[in-house]
Parts: C-alpha cells; sequence; structure tokens
C-alpha cells in the first residue's frame, strides 16, 4: 500500500511542477492525474470486470479499505492531503504576488474550491465510468476565470 496508494498518490511524486503560473499548473495538474489514471488502470485491469464498475471506482474502495486497515492510514492520508494543500498554497500565493490572480483572493478558500472540485468529481464520476479530465480541465479554469485579475 506504501507504493500502490502512498507513494503514488504523494504530490511530490505525482507532479512535476518546478513554477509557472496558475493556469500553467492547472493544466499540469490534469496531464499529472490523466497520467496517474492510466497507471492505475493498468494495475487493476485484468480483463476480469464482472461489476461493469470504472477502474476509479476499484480504486476508491480500495482506498477506503486501506483507510479502515492499514496501519497508521489515518496519518499517511492526512500528510498527503496537507503536502497536496501546501502545494496549492504555493501556487496560489505566487500567482498573487505576480499579479496572475486578485490579491483580495482568499488563499485557503480558493485551495479548498480547486481541491474540492477536482475530488468531487472523481468521486461522484467514479461510480459511472470514471473522471472526465476534459470535464475536470473546464471546471477548474472555470474556477480560474473568477479570480484572475
Amino acid at each position: 500500500m506504501d507504493k500502490y496508494i502512498f507513494a503514488t498518490q504523494d504530490p511530490a511524486n505525482k507532479f512535476s511542477f518546478r513554477g509557472g503560473t496558475l493556469l500553467e499548473f492547472i493544466d499540469h495538474h490534469v496531464e499529472s492525474v490523466e497520467k496517474t489514471m492510466r497507471r492505475i488502470v493498468g494495475l487493476l485491469d485484468d480483463g476480469n470486470n464482472p461489476q461493469g464498475c470504472s477502474y476509479n471506482f476499484y480504486y476508491f474502495h480500495l482506498l477506503m479499505q486501506v483507510r479502515q486497515y492499514y496501519p497508521d492510514a489515518g496519518a499517511k492520508f492526512a500528510a498527503l492531503f496537507e503536502k497536496d494543500r501546501k502545494l496549492w498554497r504555493d501556487i496560489i500565493e505566487r500567482a498573487k504576488s505576480a499579479g496572475e490572480i486578485r490579491a483580495e483572493v482568499d488563499t485557503e478558500e480558493t485551495v479548498a474550491m480547486f481541491r474540492e472540485v477536482f475530488y468531487g468529481l472523481s468521486f461522484e464520476q467514479a461510480f459511472l465510468s470514471g473522471l472526465d479530465t476534459g470535464e475536470l480541465s473546464r471546471k477548474l479554469r472555470f474556477i480560474y476565470s473568477l479570480i484572475k485579475a
């Protein structure tokens, strides 16, 4: 689980963004999510899917089991979520300083909006055909349009 869950979802491993604009990060974020999804589907798709669920659904199911049964999973998930929040926080603060987005934008609320759209859409669409990254991109770019300078 350390390899397939915690290392895979670690923002340090998942995102290699080294600078640029918030809008560039949004595009990088979506590309990285697509790459991670392809990797996960490659691990889970053994050609046997009797329930016809999306592989995203199976992955969420695995995450829930890890949280319930894996030692220290709660603390490990909390650390991953905080790393992800810090990544978004740093990029949003940089965008505010550069004048890319409005200075009065509340950083913590903006971090929450970007993250919650991603996690909410991921979870909801897991019950259907899996995350539509085109829709994710449109929604994240819409949030950006609301806060840009």
